[in-house]
């Protein structure tokens, strides 16, 4: 489906796309209005009205997302006036340099995975923007992101990174190849009973091992989430940007 382009100095710069898959999973209607391009010198109040604007022309949206770069915020504060809700700023990382160190685990990189055994997965994402909105039934985030792994390990995922323990499976991280040489790290989870284990740190040293002299790769996590944040600056990740998440619901 064709993305609309909002109408302001850079037609780029503000993007708005229908969330099919979030629609069919949270039974409302969603929408996202990206404005993660935004240049700092464009003029807030006219971001703004672009925004407002793309959510006038598609009212049927219920539910929209909304990512502003943080310097945005006359833009922001204007959405909350306007009834958004501040969620959360997104962090994300941008893969460095990780030092040379020997892997505890081993890490096999899948096409396709059985997904049963990462299903407890859900119940750690409660950094993510579903568990965070108060609006939303926990329920409801839990089911999203069972949907959401499933669907990771069998088809959505560009590829796996799958880490065993025992040889048993232990962590997960779902890799999407995206334009210009660049990969982002979706979903990146250690079962509850392998934690404290290494295995997150042995994902990440063999996700950047395999792709990092060929792709610039980028994980986001949760301001919130210390611990993911801990995780990627060790695995040799720096802060690359910041963005504000706000959720519109009508």
């Amino acid at each position: 489906m064709k993305a609309q382009r909002g109408k302001v100095d850079d037609p780029e710069a503000i993007v708005f796309k229908r969330l099919l898959w979030d629609t069919e999973r949270l039974g409302v209607t969603c929408g996202l209005i990206d404005c993660s391009l935004c240049n700092d010198k464009m003029d807030q109040g006219r971001v703004l009205a672009c925004v407002t604007g793309l959510m006038e022309e598609n009212r049927d949206i219920e539910f929209a997302t909304i990512k502003l770069p943080p310097a945005f915020r006359g833009v922001l504060n204007g959405l909350i006036k306007e009834g958004a809700a501040f969620i959360d700023t997104e962090l994300i990382f941008r893969f460095q340099k990780s030092e040379e160190r020997e892997k505890a685990h081993e890490i096999a990189f899948l096409d396709t995975f059985e997904p049963d055994i990462f299903l407890p997965l859900a119940g750690e994402m409660t950094w993510s923007r579903f568990f965070m909105d108060e609006r939303i039934p926990a329920e409801r985030a839990h089911s999203l992101w069972t949907h959401s792994i499933r669907s990771q390990c069998l088809e959505r995922a560009d590829a796996l990174a799958v880490a065993f323990r025992d040889v048993e499976p232990a962590g997960l991280v779902t890799l999407h190849f995206e334009e210009a040489q660049k990969i982002r790290l979706f979903i990146v989870g250690v079962l509850p009973e392998c934690q404290g284990c290494g295995v997150g740190s042995d994902l990440m040293k063999a996700v950047t091992e395999k792709y990092g002299a060929g792709y610039d790769i980028y994980v986001e996590t949760s301001s919130m989430n210390r611990t993911a944040q801990r995780l990627y600056q060790k695995a040799g990740f720096g802060l690359s940007h910041m963005r504000y998440l706000l959720h519109k619901m009508q």
